[in-house]
């Protein structure tokens, strides 16, 4: 199955004593009423059958967001 390349954009901009960080993706998005269940591990919001995900990955980030103070 053909499918769209992907895409990442990542930024950085200085605020006063701080940088603030962003990542951008050409994915297909995630709405609102799943934010808080997105970071908890072995999570998916797709059926995986569908699309091969441990449900790890942003439950990592945000970790390592936390450990650093963000």
């Amino acid at each position: 199955m053909d499918k769209p390349k992907g895409q990442i954009k990542v930024g950085c901009v200085e605020d006063d004593d701080f940088w603030k960080f962003s990542v951008a993706d050409n994915g297909p998005g995630i709405e609102e009423k799943h934010f808080e269940r997105i970071f908890q591990i072995f999570q998916t919001l797709s059926p995986r059958d569908e699309f091969e995900s441990t449900g790890v990955g942003l439950t990592v980030v945000k970790k390592i967001v936390e450990m650093y103070g963000g």
